[in-house]
């Protein structure tokens, strides 16, 4: 795997998991989940 694909996919990464941490997703969708499973 070549450099720039190694600094894409560190991107995509960091981006979904900021994604799913402070977002919220779409209608709060991630938000009600770790509601649901007791992560608040």
């Amino acid at each position: 795997m070549g450099a720039l694909e190694f600094l894409v996919l560190g991107f995509a990464t960091w981006r979904l998991s900021a994604m799913l941490s402070y977002e919220g997703g779409p209608f709060g969708v991630f938000f009600w989940f770790r509601g649901k499973l007791g992560f608040d």
